[in-house]
């Protein structure tokens, strides 16, 4: 089914994309609520400050006297400067994430910190492509390698644009060359400004075959940006209708995010089996399109580990089709599915299309 992505922005000024199906939204993405908030991917010089103690967290004084949290890493001496990205987007009054591993994405290229090696998406099927696309690569990197510990993975969108390809590379190693130099003043700053929404987009959404892509401003296209607008403002809302009658409610609590598969009047012979099924096979996309993230607790209709086993491989289905990066921690002892993604999105229901 063609494509359609929709670069706009609300009634605040906001930028949103929003990708569509024919008349389903797939996808959506929103700028986060607080404007001083920084990008996804922004690198900085930060400086060292006090750990918390039983958390596995270390507080980072980042420019303008903004604070973030970087985890999984080790301790480092209070006042160090250390080279931190952006990692996710938290709730409203929650610290800045960090973490350690510099990332550095394009369209064709991604390049990562101590994962050392030239890796081909798995997309690219073709031998010969991909023996073509690291002889290019070796070949720019042989002249002017990376001056530090960077692999990189080939993106599946290099196939047919090796040109683009090296350029890119290019662009990253001359980036790359500059992160490892502190500032004399020793206090943080700011080294690298993640992409905004249209690039993200641009970047990450327009490999697919027959998209079509439309810049809707408010005023000058006013019909179209209305219709849109309606049309994620249905698709958004906390209750979700399935095919079977069946509803799915998603609520947001400030210490995850509870869904709750109803099968209200389905009444046919393995009518609940059919409900849930339904439900496994769209979670991943309505949590995506909401903004849903964190800590995910499904309460499904009562079953058998058979048909358990049946909605967890729905489940998985729908994460295949998934660009959030999540875990699936299974069935609880009540019954109850838990999963957990990342924060890459701020909250979008309940605050736009109103």
């Amino acid at each position: 089914m063609p494509h359609k992505i929709i670069l706009s922005r609300l009634q605040d000024g906001r930028q949103f994309v929003a990708k569509f199906a024919g008349n389903v939204l797939e996808d959506l993405i929103v700028d986060h609520t607080d404007r001083s908030y920084p990008k996804l991917e922004t690198i900085y010089w930060g400086q060292a400050q006090r750990e918390i103690a039983g958390t596995g967290g270390q507080v980072i004084l980042l420019p303008s006297q903004n604070k973030g949290l970087l985890r999984n890493s080790k301790s480092f001496p209070e006042g160090e400067l250390i080279q931190v990205q952006v990692n996710s987007l938290p709730q409203d009054g929650k610290p800045i994430s960090l973490r350690k591993r510099i990332v550095l994405k394009g369209k064709y290229l991604v390049l990562t910190e101590d994962k050392l090696g030239i890796n081909i998406a798995r997309g690219i099927k073709c031998k010969d492509t991909q023996s073509r696309l690291k002889s290019r690569v070796d070949e720019v990197l042989s002249r002017n390698p990376i001056q530090a510990n960077f692999g990189l993975i080939v993106r599946t969108a290099s196939q047919d644009s090796s040109k683009e390809l090296i350029n890119e590379l290019n662009q990253f190693i001359k980036l790359i060359s500059g992160l490892r130099q502190k500032p004399m003043n020793n206090k943080p700053c700011l080294i690298y400004e993640g992409p905004d929404l249209y690039v993200l987009a641009k970047r990450d959404w327009l490999n697919l075959q027959n998209e079509e892509v439309a810049e809707l401003d408010a005023v000058d296209s006013s019909a179209d940006y209305d219709e849109v607008m309606e049309l994620i403002h249905q698709s958004i809302q906390p209750k979700k209708t399935l095919p079977s009658g069946a509803n799915m409610f998603f609520d947001q609590t400030e210490a995850m995010v509870v869904v709750d598969v109803n099968t209200s009047s389905v009444i046919q012979k393995k009518g609940t089996l059919m409900a849930s099924r339904e439900a496994g096979k769209v979670l991943c996309r309505e949590l995506r399109i909401r903004g849903l993230s964190g800590k995910i607790v499904v309460d499904f209709p009562s079953m058998n580990k058979q048909n358990k086993r049946v909605i967890l491989e729905c489940i998985k289905g729908s994460l295949y089709q998934d660009n959030v990066p999540t875990v699936i921690h299974g069935w609880t002892n009540m019954g109850n599915f838990e999963m957990e993604r990342k924060r890459d999105r701020v909250l979008a229901m309940g605050r736009i299309g109103e």
